[in-house]
């Protein structure tokens, strides 16, 4: 029978650090291998999203079979994350120590779990979000959070990453921006071209020379269902969420 996962359940499974590893595996792998991998999970799935309100589908791609449906936007805050940590494992400054950090919610929140993954030379979190944003750092990372006003996050950071519409960074020379839009003055780079050039070895970008625009990449687009392939069959081990019927 089909599985239903919801949001808590799907929580559970992404609290795995294996599950950042994996993931940042997956993007690599997209990047480098073919144009819509299949992997992840031992075994092909295809994503339904026709319906993203009741949950995203998966679903067998042979015989279109219902795997399961998973909360619609459990997984969503991965897709600039992951990228976001492959990105910073390659071209953030040698030794970073400081993760700046513009914005809050969900999606900082994931920010900040794979950054700190991706990059084991991070000593501390810069913040410009409130005092409750502060302490979820802390208690994810195990690292010490300091709140700042935005110019200061940007002036101290090594890497600094923002979510949403944060405009301009004043980023200091060699630090690596990430923003989910484009951050002036630095140029725009989408993600996947930052990273074309180390897995191919080309020229490297200069990090202090483009702010890295996160998000859905054309070329690498089969590690999203990778990854949710991967998320199923860890809350199979995991025994989570419930079977269901479809009559």
């Amino acid at each position: 029978m089909p599985l239903l996962l919801s949001r808590l359940d799907l929580d559970q499974v992404t609290a795995d650090p294996e599950f950042i590893e994996h993931g940042l595996h997956l993007v690599q792998e997209a990047l480098i291998g073919p144009a819509d991998p299949v992997g992840g999970a031992d075994w092909p799935v295809r994503l339904d999203t026709d319906h993203p309100r009741a949950g995203v589908a998966l679903v067998a791609p042979d015989d279109g079979a219902l795997l399961a449906i998973l909360a619609a936007d459990a997984l969503a805050v991965w897709r600039t994350a992951l990228p976001a940590g492959l990105v910073a494992r390659y071209l953030a400054p040698a030794g970073a120590g400081v993760l700046g950090v513009r914005g809050t919610g969900p999606s900082a929140q994931a920010l900040v779990r794979t950054l700190t993954r991706a990059l084991p030379s991070l000593a501390e979190i810069v913040v410009d979000g409130g005092p409750d944003f502060a302490a979820a750092c802390g208690r994810h990372t195990r690292l010490p959070v300091r709140h700042r006003r935005a110019e200061e996050v940007d002036r101290l950071a090594d890497v600094l990453v923002a979510t949403g519409p944060a405009g301009t960074a004043t980023a200091r020379a060699g630090a690596l921006v990430l923003g989910e839009k484009p951050m002036g003055p630095r140029t725009p780079m989408p993600w996947d071209l930052a990273l074309d050039a180390v897995l191919t070895g080309g020229a490297v970008p200069r990090p202090d020379a483009h702010a890295v625009v996160l998000g859905g990449s054309g070329r690498a687009g089969g590690w999203e269902r990778a990854v949710y392939a991967w998320a199923l069959r860890r809350a199979w081990e995991l025994d989570l969420g419930r079977t269901f019927t479809l009559d």
